[in-house]
């Protein structure tokens, strides 16, 4: 290939690819505003209208099977996530915080990682992250948010009561206070 027509596909496509970049960073942004909870407030649920825990399989990072159910008897806190999630990153210390000072209360947390098996694990062992981590799968993860009227933003955090109806959720980043108002009362 003549050096020319070589340089001209370098070019070419590190355009593609900074074009794409820019259309990645405006949906997300977009998405953020528009995924379902227009408000960025949490969406109370009422109890006719809570869902059950779905009767889903998640693998966890050591390959093995997990459902959400075997939490029943406890609240459940949800967090789908990603290692390069700002927002993300920015909330799972609040909750690892909030795991250690009440799990004897019955509060459990789990985090559903939404990218490579590799990438969640390494980001799970360099934060030390204290409550099960499972994998989000191909789309598993996608389809589940998409059922709870997420159309694939991350952070998405849903809250369950000890009998695993949903009580809560919220799309972007979840505050210590509008965790505590929806937890305390059930817990």
């Amino acid at each position: 290939m003549p050096q020319g027509l070589q340089r001209s596909l370098v070019y070419l496509f590190i355009g593609l690819a900074g074009l794409l970049g820019g259309w990645m960073v405006a949906h997300y942004s977009t998405s953020q505003q528009d995924a379902g909870n227009d408000s960025g407030q949490v969406t109370l649920i009422d109890a006719e209208a809570a869902q059950q825990l779905p009767d889903v399989q998640w693998q966890d990072l050591d390959g093995k099977g997990q459902n959400l159910n075997q939490f029943l008897g406890k609240v459940v806190v949800v967090n789908h996530w990603a290692p390069w999630c700002e927002p993300c990153r920015e909330e799972i210390p609040l909750f690892m915080d909030i795991q250690a000072a009440k799990a004897q209360q019955g509060l459990q947390f789990v985090g559903i990682g939404h990218d490579t098996p590799g990438n969640v694990k390494r980001f799970v062992d360099s934060m030390g992250i204290n409550y099960p981590q499972w994998l989000a799968g191909d789309m598993q993860g996608m389809q589940w948010m998409q059922a709870l009227g997420n159309r694939g933003s991350l952070p998405f955090t849903t809250i369950h009561d000890r009998e695993g109806k949903m009580i809560g959720k919220k799309l972007g980043l979840l505050s210590a206070q509008e965790l505590e108002e929806i937890i305390q009362p059930v817990l």
